[in-house]
């Protein structure tokens, strides 16, 4: 592993290979709709009580409340930046998971939380079952599948030794170099992409979802393009199929995905993240609803949701509803019947808003992108 890791040759032929790799770049369930609930008045319960007045409280509550209003904030689940002097910090976790073998050696071992920071050299280890997603200083984010065990080698090299692990650089640093997962059976260097690496029964596995990856072992270089997977076993063998770029082999990423703060930022970024971070393509079924995606003003939290939850919460209150086919997420309006003329949110919520802020039922808040609009009652 140390071997591996110490002898990356040709780094500007690595590089220039990458780049051109990469080239250019219906109704909810009962038991989804009680969590959105639940974690709806959670949320309106913490902001009311940090309400400076009751003039604000209930535009407070709603733009709180699981995102179930127009005025919608998308907050990580931690803070998005490491500790200050480390090399990456917990953005998300689910399960049991452990830091161990911190270099001051101040401890071998400490369950995960997040916001904690990890120090190079630590080795972060998950339980069967569990995910961590973590954020290197870099800004690359790692997403850790259950019985997984990586290293920090340094700050744009990772060691993976078990399991599975999922890199996204999307929104790694300007100048910060391609990030290097090192396995026993391979080294593999990407550019800007999105891709998946997984150790399992001796053998190395790498999934393309976005970019371009180069892996290389001993001598050998492979390149591999996205919707591609390339397969490595222990005796060198080295073998090569099309592979989806969404569907249930992903499945595991999104259940660990940190949300994502859109304090100011339009519906259509929003639906461009979640498209994202799911493998889709987005499309709009018509022309007003796409720019009705680029007028939309979203404030708010929804940091105990999950991407599916978080699309059934906030595009209602958008007047905008969805389907996944094949792979592309379409947006069409709200269908008239599915919403009264002053609230496009679901009647669970309509209730439990209207009664705890005071304001008539079905009435919420809206902001559009136009310099005269300010917050007014739909």
């Amino acid at each position: 592993m140390n071997e591996n890791h110490g002898n990356l040759e040709d780094e500007g032929d690595d590089v220039a290979r990458l780049l051109r790799v990469a080239g250019k770049r219906p109704p909810m369930p009962p038991e989804r709709v009680e969590r959105v609930r639940a974690a709806a008045l959670l949320q309106w319960q913490e902001v009311l009580r940090r309400s400076p007045s009751r003039r604000y409280a209930w535009a407070a509550a709603l733009a709180a409340a699981a995102g179930l209003v127009i005025l919608i904030r998308i907050l990580a689940f931690g803070t998005g930046a490491p500790t200050s002097g480390a090399a990456a910090s917990v953005d998300s976790s689910a399960g049991s998971a452990w830091v161990r073998n911190a270099p001051d050696r101040s401890e071998s071992e400490r369950p995960i939380a997040v916001g904690d920071g990890v120090a190079l050299g630590s080795e972060v280890v998950t339980a069967a079952g569990a995910r961590v997603a973590l954020r290197l200083a870099s800004a690359h984010s790692l997403r850790l599948d259950g019985s997984t065990r990586i290293r920090l080698l340094d700050a744009t090299s990772v060691a993976l030794d078990q399991g599975a692990l999922y890199v996204d650089s999307g929104n790694a640093a300007a100048g910060v170099g391609p990030l290097s997962v090192h396995t026993a059976l391979g080294v593999i260097r990407e550019i800007g992409t999105q891709y998946e690496v997984r150790v399992d029964d001796g053998a190395l596995r790498v999934r393309l979802r976005e970019g371009g990856v180069v892996v290389r072992r001993g001598g050998e270089t492979h390149e591999l393009q996205a919707g591609n997977e390339l397969r490595l076993a222990a005796d060198g063998t080295a073998s090569r199929r099309p592979a989806p770029i969404h569907g249930p082999e992903w499945e595991w990423i999104a259940g660990i995905t940190p949300m994502l703060d859109l304090e100011g930022q339009s519906a259509r970024s929003f639906l461009d993240w979640v498209a994202r971070e799911r493998g889709w393509s987005l499309a709009f079924d018509d022309e007003d609803v796409a720019r009705s995606a680029e007028a939309i003003v979203l404030r708010g939290t929804a940091r105990r949701l999950t991407l599916d939850e978080v699309l059934d919460a906030v595009l209602p209150t958008c007047r905008m509803t969805y389907r996944v086919e094949s792979g592309v997420l379409r947006i069409a309006p709200l269908p008239q019947s599915s919403s009264s003329s002053r609230s496009a949110a679901p009647a669970w919520w309509s209730s439990a808003s209207s009664a705890a802020s005071g304001l008539p039922s079905g009435e919420t808040a809206t902001s559009r992108r136009t310099p005269s609009t300010s917050y007014r009652a739909s």
